[in-house]
Formats: structure tokens, C-alpha cells, sequence
């Protein structure tokens, strides 16, 4: 028989590593966002100029944004001002909300360049999150699920907003540095429509040692996402309130992402002995 490929080191192709990584059960690597890499698109709906300047280095993303922008809002209400957005990739392509999955974000602050110190941060920052299209340019009515990170304007604390179009929740211990968010999987619900809701989020206030200060979780998401439309994962700097009297903002963040993709969804079959589902 012939051979129907070149020979080459297939072990080394899979994206979570390499083969032996996909026989250890429960291995997850955490992905960096750079929204400045191939595959991500910029679109700034009305041309706000929000962003003065974005970077990335092995310190994270550094967003500079401008101050007198600082009514713009991501929240449930309203979705102002520029985002970043790519179609969210599962383990076999691009997701649909069909699919059975859920999503983590891990975001740390690496430094405040500028108004720095307690009582003089400004509220800025950004969201990640997942949406449909909506997302790409809507600014209002986005069906959104994710969380905002945001330099506390009250002490040196990041201030945490979690939830969605539906609402959300706040956090702002004077200890936290860093988040870890956690948005549930898509289901059906009694109406058996056969369109999916992301019922519940959460996210765990965490300090610069990696201990836990707090943790919230919103009401739950109401909205039906269409089973057969893309997920699409999103940034948008923003800020959180407004704060006169700052200077342009400059903050840079480590922000990583990890999907979980049930292949049999919900319904796995059981194998006695320990078997693993297919």
C-alpha cells in the first residue's frame, strides 16, 4: 500500500503540546491573549480613538488609553468604544454555542504607569469575555458573558465586574491583583427550543500571592443564543466609572484564556473500569 503522507513528527503537532500531553486525562494549558497577533480584528465603533497606544512584550498587554474618554463604558448597559474580537477555537475548530463548553479567564496586573498609587487610579482597564457577533460592532445590546478588570479608583486594588447583558457584579477588595473567571456551559433550558443560555459566571478575587480575598458570581444570564452561530472571545479596553483629574491611562495585564470542550457534551457514555467516554 502506498503511503498517503510524508513522514514528519505528528507527535509534536497537537495544540495542547504534543500526543502524550492528550493521554494524560484533565492536562490544560492556558493560552496568552494578544489581541495584536494574527487572527484578532480592531474595530472601534465611531472612530473613538479610546486607544492611544497597545503593546505586548513577555510583561503582557500594555494598554494607553486616553483619559478624555473615560464616560465609555463595557457593562450591561452599554458596550462603548473599541474591541478586539477573533472567533473562539475548540479543540476540533470553531466553536457554536451548540457545542459543549466551557471557558476561563486568568488575568494579572503587571504594572500601573500612571495614575498610579492609592486614591489616584483611574477606573480603567477592560473586559474579556465571550459573545456572538454582536460583539464585532454593536454598541448596545451585545450578548456578552464575561468580566471586567479594571484599576480601582478607590485604593491599588483591580476592581472586578463579572456577568453579562443580563447584569452583573462587582468586587473590589483592597487586596485583589488578579482574577481567575470561570463562565459555565451553553444549555437548553425548560423551553426546549433548542437554543442555549450561559446561566451562571463567576469569578475569585485573588492577591499578588495567589491567595483567595473574595469571590461573587452574578444573577443568572438570560439570554438564548442561536445553537448553530459562532462564539466569539473578545477584548475591550475601557473604563469602569469616571475620574477627572487623570492623566492619560497607561496599565499593563497578563491575560490568558483556557477552553474546556466536552466531545459528548453532557450525555457521555459509562465505561466500567475507569474507561473514558468517546
Amino acid at each position: 500500500m502506498n503511503r498517503t503522507r510524508l513522514p514528519g513528527p505528528v507527535q509534536e503537532s497537537a495544540q495542547i503540546g504534543n500526543s502524550a500531553d492528550l493521554l494524560r486525562d484533565g492536562a490544560s494549558r492556558w493560552i496568552s491573549v494578544d489581541p495584536l497577533s494574527a487572527g484578532w480584528t480592531l474595530n472601534d465603533p465611531g472612530s473613538t480613538g479610546t486607544i492611544n497606544g497597545a503593546s505586548v512584550d513577555a510583561n503582557g498587554v500594555r494598554f494607553q488609553l486616553e483619559a478624555d474618554n473615560n464616560s465609555e463604558r463595557w457593562n450591561n448597559s452599554n458596550q462603548h468604544g473599541p474591541r478586539y474580537y477573533k472567533k473562539l477555537e475548540g479543540a476540533y475548530g470553531p466553536l457554536t454555542w451548540g457545542d459543549s463548553f466551557s471557558i476561563e479567564f486568568l488575568v494579572h496586573r503587571h504594572a500601573v504607569g500612571a495614575n498610579s498609587g492609592s486614591g489616584n487610579q483611574d477606573d480603567s482597564g477592560f473586559v474579556i469575555g465571550i459573545a456572538d457577533s454582536t460583539c464585532t460592532a454593536d454598541t448596545s445590546d451585545v450578548e456578552w458573558v464575561g468580566c471586567g478588570f479594571y484599576n480601582n479608583k478607590s485604593n491599588e486594588s483591580v476592581a472586578l465586574q463579572v456577568g453579562g447583558d443580563t447584569g452583573t457584579t462587582n468586587l473590589s477588595g483592597a487586596q485583589i491583583r488578579r482574577g481567575y473567571v470561570w463562565v459555565g456551559p451553553a444549555l437548553d433550558d425548560s423551553d426546549a427550543d433548542g437554543h442555549p443560555m450561559i446561566h451562571k459566571a463567576a469569578v475569585l478575587g485573588i492577591d499578588a500571592d495567589g491567595r483567595l480575598r473574595d469571590s461573587a458570581d452574578p444573577a443568572q444570564q438570560t439570554h438564548e443564543y442561536v445553537s448553530t452561530d459562532e462564539v466569539y472571545i473578545f477584548v475591550a479596553p475601557t473604563f469602569k466609572s469616571s475620574k477627572s483629574g487623570i492623566a492619560d491611562t497607561d496599565t499593563t495585564w497578563k491575560i490568558w484564556y483556557r477552553v474546556n470542550q466536552a466531545v459528548d457534551g453532557l450525555s457521555p457514555s459509562y465505561v466500567p473500569n475507569g474507561g473514558v467516554s468517546t
